[in-house]
């Protein structure tokens, strides 16, 4: 009788409609709290103002973007700037970014409302497939307990608050690598993925590592041609020359923000980022990018090793954690871009069949506990620092911790692959069986 009771569907977080509820109430707690701090907080287009940065990310990175891109203004340029209320051109999205938010056709009142019940419908849609990839039961449940851990999360949080198009590039490098060896899904979903440069470089090289070369080919191809389909429009007002030009005064403009330089920013988890910040140093863009070569070496060596031992690379086994967090640690990313973490977290914290095999319980409850509160960690929020007042080694140290967690538990990853893991039988995952 006591084994009945305990193994009622009730008690079943999972399947009860109890804690359905709960998931649900939680969810629901969480974006009405952001709403109301987007709101309260809503910041007017034009020059950024740090106190009041509610949906700035929507008017500065898609909203005036996509209205410039359709008038014929390059987004990138000096001409943009001046013509629109916005702190300063975009750095290098992909064109297509442009293209995709056409609620941007509405005035900026309607549209913001309407994009805020977007990133909404984004973050249950994100929930639903890290649950899913993680191995949980298809069922409501599931689906709200990872939505709200989406929300409450400090990235989640930054999403919703600014308005900014994290969750398309979440969704889009979770399915990448998650259907790597079906290209007909993971090659669209590349095209989300592949809307920051920053995510695209690393993504291609821990596809190539892990020997998914039709998906890869694939999706490059698809990602070429749906852009140079969408820079095909700016060509008929600019030159290349200037578009190109336009793009550089861009970046150069986005590295000079004294919020985005290392020794200054709250937000920046990258390897880079944290070497930076202790040597008081602004590096360069090419400079980013040549380090980014020894950092993802080993990566993607243990990747390689993974692939040559026939283990399955999904988005929540080993060799997709090692394809997250070499994503995130090698090139630029901020604290919200560790979103791509999340099924993977679920399935350490679960402990999933697939990790039963692949790591020592005690370094899988390491890691877990090591990401978990790197996404949970609001320490290095701005308003928690202003509130303290943290500056000097302080604020060093605080925003640091992030970027030295990813790093170690990359660091434990990497070795579990290339030293312990013996090899396993080739297996086929798909998200339907829940891997």
């Amino acid at each position: 009788m006591h084994r009945k009771l305990l193994d009622a569907s009730w008690f079943n977080p999972w399947h009860s409609p109890w804690w359905g509820a709960v998931f649900c109430a939680l969810w629901l707690a969480a974006v009405a709290a952001i709403g109301f701090r987007a709101y309260s907080k809503y910041q007017q287009p034009g020059p950024f103002d740090s106190a009041r940065q509610g949906f700035c990310d929507f008017h500065n990175g898609i909203y005036f973007p996509a209205a410039a891109y359709r008038a014929g203004i390059s987004p990138y340029g000096r001409e943009y700037a001046e013509q629109y209320p916005v702190a300063r051109p975009i750095p290098f999205f992909a064109p297509l970014t442009m293209v995709l938010h056409l609620h941007t056709l509405l005035d900026l009142p309607h549209a913001a409302v309407v994009h805020f019940g977007f990133l909404l419908a984004l973050s249950v849609l994100l929930g639903w497939l890290a649950a899913r990839c993680a191995g949980l039961p298809p069922t409501i449940n599931a689906t709200m307990a990872a939505a709200a851990f989406v929300v409450v999360s400090r990235g989640g949080y930054a999403t919703l608050f600014t308005g900014y198009f994290t969750f398309l590039l979440a969704i889009g490098t979770i399915l990448t690598l998650q259907f790597a060896h079906r290209p007909t899904v993971a090659a669209p979903a590349m095209l989300l993925a592949c809307l920051k440069p920053t995510y695209a470089i690393p993504l291609a090289i821990v596809l190539a590592a892990r020997r998914q070369w039709r998906t890869l080919v694939a999706g490059v191809l698809l990602v070429t041609v749906a852009n140079a389909a969408a820079v095909g429009w700016l060509l008929q007002f600019h030159s290349p020359e200037q578009l190109i030009a336009d793009v550089r005064l861009a970046q150069g403009l986005h590295l000079d923000d004294p919020n985005e330089m290392p020794i200054n920013s709250w937000t920046r988890i990258d390897a880079m980022a944290i070497v930076a910040k202790w040597l008081n140093w602004n590096p360069g863009e090419i400079v980013y990018l040549l380090a980014m070569v020894p950092l993802i070496t080993l990566p993607a060596l243990a990747l390689w090793k993974l692939s040559a031992d026939g283990r399955a690379g999904t988005a929540t086994d080993l060799s997709g954690l090692i394809a997250c967090l070499a994503i995130l640690v090698t090139v630029y990313h901020h604290y919200y871009d560790a979103l791509i973490l999340i099924p993977v977290i679920i399935a350490l914290g679960c402990n999933t069949s697939a990790w039963r095999s692949e790591m020592s319980s005690t370094k899988r409850v390491i890691v877990f506990v090591l990401l978990a509160f790197m996404m949970m960690n609001y320490l290095s929020a701005q308003f928690v620092m202003e509130r303290f007042q943290l500056t000097g080694m302080p604020f060093q140290v605080v925003t640091s911790i992030n970027g030295i967690l990813l790093i170690v538990a990359l660091g434990i990853a990497v070795w579990e692959a290339l030293v312990r893991l013996p090899p396993a039988q080739p297996v086929n995952l798909e998200l339907e069986s829940g891997s």
